[in-house]
């Protein structure tokens, strides 16, 4: 997912390499973004075919936990 195609105006954190502790890591085919919505934070994770995940209430410890089950 890009940047870009966040056209819902909210605010947004994102990563194209999977999870933030990934830094040193090979490149992951998959991407995750965290935006807030309307209902709270919302986890999206996807690869080049589509949406892999979707996690409501994305707070810090349930997104480390979505990614990390997600590598």
């Amino acid at each position: 997912m890009r940047d870009s195609e966040h056209d819902s105006g909210h605010d947004a954190e994102h990563s194209t390499q999977g999870t933030p502790a990934a830094a040193g890591a090979e490149r992951r085919d998959w991407g995750w973004t965290r935006t807030a919505t309307p209902i709270g934070p919302l986890l999206l994770a996807a690869t080049h075919r589509g949406l892999a995940h979707v996690a409501f209430h994305a707070d810090e410890r349930t997104c480390r936990r979505a990614l990390t089950r997600l590598e």
